[in-house]
């Protein structure tokens, strides 16, 4: 029997590509599923290769797919949908920004509500990190399902030697795009 084969393409080994992508999808352990997990960064990546993709029923991705132009993009569309694979996009975040946001003017500038917004229409299936995000997403698609984080609590940056005391610890881990959220959170420490 022929194992299922998932093909999962990863943007980044950031925060997101780290909790959303290559956590869980490295430690998907099915007996009848193969999991692929590419960087789309690699150049090497044949994603206009009919051959290549006919292999996979599923695609996942996050942020997006960057193909060099609208032709592409549509060429792999085509492919993808005479091969019945079905198309996975994670959203990890919500995808209208605010003037504070420090990517703000390039956001507006690249149109990106509207790309993620036709993304989430083509896609087959969106898995997201909140409830909330999935009602936004549901606008556009209701094939939604909310997947927290994921941590692998077995790779040693989670295991502590430390022993348990009753002084409380906070870490926070996260970019510059969070700044606002962060202050959201100085009244609860000022108590």
């Amino acid at each position: 029997m022929n194992k299922f084969k998932v093909l999962v393409l990863n943007s980044d080994m950031d925060g997101v590509g780290y909790h959303r992508i290559l956590s869980p999808y490295s430690c998907f352990n099915h007996p009848d599923i193969e999991v692929d997990i590419r960087l789309l960064m690699d150049s090497t990546l044949p994603l206009h290769d009919e051959g290549f993709l006919s292999q996979y029923k599923i695609i996942v991705f996050n942020k997006s797919i960057p193909f060099r132009t609208p032709e592409y993009k549509q060429n792999f569309m085509e492919m993808v949908k005479r091969q019945n694979i079905k198309i996975i996009f994670d959203l990890d975040d919500y995808w209208v920004l605010s003037n504070a946001h420090p990517n703000y003017k390039m956001w507006k500038e690249q149109n990106a509500q509207g790309v993620v917004e036709q993304q989430i229409r083509e896609a087959d299936a969106i898995t997201t990190t909140t409830k909330f995000l999935a009602e936004k997403i549901a606008e556009f698609n209701p094939n939604v399902t909310v997947v927290p984080n994921s941590v692998n609590l077995k790779e040693q940056q989670w295991i502590s030697d430390k022993k348990r005391t009753e002084k409380v610890r906070f870490l926070w881990g996260g970019g510059i795009t969070h700044l606002v959220d962060l202050r959201l959170l100085k009244p609860a420490f000022e108590k």
